[in-house]
């Protein structure tokens, strides 16, 4: 954590960071698949006292589509290519190969000089 508030600090003022992380850091479907960062209210307070810097945080691992917005942070999870690891799904799965009710897919994402981004997910069709 020490190196992480370390690199953050020492972004120049004007530039931005996007942060990447396996799990999610704040999610809205943790509570049913996955879970998130343990360590997520100290990433959420260091994010918060750099506000200014830190515009987003993308993850993985729950293979869900979601996003949530605090404290001007915008966090996603986009889903996966694998979907259902690659197989047809199971009694959750809404359709063939969704996990659950998130297609197969993947995102693209666009940066702006002024902080701002946009997150399109890709929906792969079979």
């Amino acid at each position: 954590m020490q190196q992480l508030h370390y690199i953050i600090y020492n972004i120049p003022q004007g530039e931005y960071v996007l942060i990447m992380s396996h799990y999610p850091i704040l999610t809205v479907t943790g509570t049913w698949e996955g879970g998130q960062h343990k360590d997520h209210i100290v990433l959420k307070d260091l994010f918060y006292k750099h506000r200014d810097k830190v515009k987003g945080c993308l993850s993985g691992h729950q293979h869900l589509l979601d996003r949530a917005w605090y404290n001007d942070v915008y966090y996603f999870c986009n889903g996966a290519m694998s979907g259902f690891w690659w197989g047809e799904g199971d009694k959750h799965s809404a359709k063939p190969f969704y996990y659950q009710e998130t297609p197969l897919g993947y995102a693209i994402l666009k940066f702006y000089d002024d902080g701002s981004f946009e997150n399109e997910y890709i929906v792969r069709h079979y």
